[in-house]
């Protein structure tokens, strides 16, 4: 049996130029190797799904714009993560989803990482919550 594992996912926020740019800190916390996809956790910075959980002070969610990839996820996607290591990623949130300046906004990372087929189940990525003012 595939053992269940964590990660310690830090977000922060930074409002620059006007733009909303994400960085997402992944930090394997367990004692073993985390395999985690590339193109869920956005290494290149380009966003492929709808990945963040976003909420205005009316408590609406924001539109995500961005493109939804369907693709067989292949084994060389995946990244390993040594106990105690982490890989960050920067990511320009207003670009894929649909921000308006003068709201509050809750963000949080929230999204699914995919079964490493006998390395390791899906794993449920989910970060802090940053409350910000476009």
């Amino acid at each position: 049996m595939v053992e269940t594992k964590t990660i310690d996912i830090h977000l922060s926020i930074e409002i620059n130029n006007g733009g909303v740019i994400a960085d997402v800190n992944f930090i394997n916390n367990t004692s073993s190797i985390i395999y985690l996809d590339s193109w869920t956790i956005c290494e290149d910075s380009v966003v492929r799904s709808n990945i963040f959980s976003i909420v205005d002070e009316n408590n609406k969610h924001a539109f995500y714009l961005g493109p939804i990839i369907n693709r067989k996820v292949l084994s060389e996607d995946f990244i390993a993560l040594d106990p105690g290591e982490s890989i960050k990623s920067k990511i320009i949130i207003n670009k894929d989803y649909e921000l308006v300046k003068g709201h509050t906004y809750k963000i949080r990372f929230c999204a699914s990482n995919p079964t490493f087929v006998d390395k390791q189940s899906r794993l449920d990525l989910l970060s802090n919550e940053v409350e910000i003012t476009y």
